[in-house]
């Protein structure tokens, strides 16, 4: 009778194989969703500060308004921090959803394809080590 241990290389060359199968899926469904944004101009207006755990390191947000299509405003936060306050006033160009406007990014970035390109990186090193058991590389 075999263990589940000897099919551990079966196993994980098929769950990278459905991870990166999906991420096809995730990359296709967000160049979809990508295709119906819409651009516009939007300007840094504030920030919020957020300090590490020992309180010696200050990391700052934007805090980032546009208008719709619609003509309402929005506010919408900075994907990343920065480690001095932004320049306040300055302009960025801002993709959205129409449907959801907070749904939106700096136009450029590479947020909309993060989550995408994760499960890809998961697929295949999954791919990658259930390779390497199979051949024997790992014991």
């Amino acid at each position: 009778m075999q263990s589940p241990g000897d099919f551990l290389d079966e196993i994980t060359i098929a769950s990278g194989l459905l991870l990166i199968v999906w991420s096809a899926a995730l990359f296709r469904a967000t160049r979809r969703w990508r295709s119906k944004c819409v651009t516009t101009e939007g300007r840094i207006v504030g920030f919020t500060e957020s300090y590490d755990s020992d309180g010696s390191s200050t990391m700052y947000f934007d805090k980032i308004h546009f208008t719709d299509l619609k003509g309402q405003a929005v506010e919408i936060g900075g994907p990343h921090g920065r480690p001095h306050p932004p320049e306040l006033g300055e302009s960025l160009s801002i993709t959205y959803d129409p449907t959801y406007p907070k749904n939106a990014f700096i136009t450029g970035s590479f947020s909309p394809w993060v989550i995408p390109a994760l499960i890809l990186t998961a697929g295949v090193v999954a791919l990658a080590v259930g390779a390497a058991i199979h051949f024997g590389f790992i014991d």
